[in-house]
């Protein structure tokens, strides 16, 4: 081997050591337009699929955290809802009219005033 003609695609023939060698470690590191030609244009095409795929599952991601904070919001939402009615239903079957509430107050107050009479 005395020349890159017999080098396969992606390798350049190195002078000092007379093998066909990968262009990626030196590529990586300078340039290399001289001893690898193709390399850039073959790296850029590989490189813009890993980052649509990283893309792409950045959206999803973001989609599920969206969807993960919508289903909490939405149960706290309901749990509130459901204990607003349960407190609500107990005062409103306490007292079904105001004089009811005015009737329930005056007991209280006969009872705690018997209560001091008796002391």
């Amino acid at each position: 081997m005395e020349d890159g003609s017999i080098c396969k695609n992606n390798e350049y023939f190195d002078p000092y050591t007379g093998n066909c060698d990968p262009c990626k470690p030196i590529c990586d590191v300078s340039d290399c337009t001289k001893l690898c030609p193709n390399y850039s244009t073959i790296t850029t095409t590989t490189t813009d699929t890993p980052s649509g795929e990283n893309n792409t599952s950045d959206i999803l991601i973001i989609c599920l955290l969206l969807v993960c904070i919508s289903v909490v919001i939405s149960l706290m939402i309901v749990l509130y809802k459901r204990y607003r009615q349960i407190t609500c239903t107990c005062t409103r079957l306490q007292y079904k009219t105001p004089e009811d509430r005015t009737q329930a107050i005056q007991d209280t107050n006969d009872l705690l005033e018997e209560i001091t009479l008796h002391t």
